[in-house]
């Protein structure tokens, strides 16, 4: 769930929050899900010397995976458009992590079903303590989670989580298959999550201007609404405030005129109103609407909702 939720946060900047996002999401989810059940199962019935551990500890790598390849996939499926191309890249991002944690399952099922008399509580139990987890997970990440810490950075923690869940486990499943096997194994795992971990860190905006001179990420920020961004073309004499997939503002560098000409339809409002002498703008963007009618004499209060596109429009 926690995966599932934050895919439309990491899709969000490229392809938008809208109705496709979600439903390729969920269809994703279904998808992985089902075909991890399945495999499982078959592989559960027949492994010998693949435990539970080695199961998360794979899911737990292909979970750490995903930040990093985030940017190359959405570029690769820009070409697809938005209904296609959302579905192909939460296909591939999302299809192997999911796919590991739809096995865990069958797996637990197996290791703790001792004989056929108790296969239905121990399945049921299994998949309560699931769903319970999930609930739990979903609140926490929702109400807590995310309001305090990036979306990246919780998918890297939910990893590193998994891999420590991997070590336990083959603590556990040591009668059944040698200790140092499946640890080493994991640790494998661990280490190569660890390198691509460090792949992943964020581009200072220094190295970021080396290798793209025509736009300059000047602030960025992750909000419980989307990510905000305000990125400038000097080439174009263009400084734009994006959330998302959406350009809210955009303005000149040299002067910080605003150039969205539907906006300039504000510099009307005192025409229409001559003896008005504030007014209130529900949604702030960029404030260049504000201040126009400043610049008219009209004293002029702001409401904006998303608290990073506020310190993106002030700073």
């Amino acid at each position: 769930m926690i995966i599932e939720l934050l895919g439309t946060r990491l899709i969000a900047p490229f392809y938008g929050a809208s109705l496709y996002v979600w439903a390729s999401l969920i269809s994703v989810t279904m998808i992985a899900l089902a075909i991890g059940y399945f495999v499982g199962g078959y592989w559960a019935d027949r492994a010998k010397q693949v435990g539970l551990a080695l199961i998360i500890g794979l899911a737990a790598l292909l979970t750490i995976t995903i930040p990093w390849l985030i940017q190359p996939v959405l570029l690769s499926t820009d070409h697809l458009g938005l209904k296609l191309g959302t579905f192909i890249s939460t296909l591939i991002l999302f299809t192997p992590s999911l796919t590991m944690l739809g096995m865990v399952g069958p797996f637990a099922v197996k290791r703790i079903t001792a004989n056929l008399a108790g296969v239905g509580t121990s399945t049921g139990s299994i998949y309560a303590v699931s769903t319970v987890g999930s609930v739990i997970g979903t609140l926490f990440l929702g109400f807590y989670l995310f309001p305090q810490i990036g979306s990246r950075e919780i998918i890297m923690g939910l990893a590193v989580g998994l891999f420590v869940l991997a070590f336990i486990v083959a603590i556990f499943e040591r009668h059944l298959i040698p200790l140092i096997k499946t640890l080493s194994f994991v640790a494998c795992f661990f280490f190569m999550g660890v390198s691509i971990l460090l792949a992943t860190t964020p581009l200072s905006n220094e190295r970021v201007n080396q290798q793209d001179n025509a736009y300059q990420t000047r602030f960025e920020r992750e909000s419980l609404y989307g990510w905000v961004r305000v990125i400038d073309n000097p080439s174009l004499n263009l400084r734009l405030l994006t959330a998302d997939a959406s350009t809210i503002g955009a303005a000149s560098i040299s002067h910080g005129e605003n150039v969205l000409t539907y906006q300039k339809i504000v510099e009307m409002i005192p025409d229409l109103v001559p003896n008005m002498k504030q007014a209130l703008l529900i949604g702030q963007g960029a404030g260049h609407m504000a201040t126009t009618l400043e610049r008219k004499g009209i004293r002029t209060d702001t409401i904006e909702i998303d608290p990073a596109v506020a310190e993106a429009a002030r700073d």
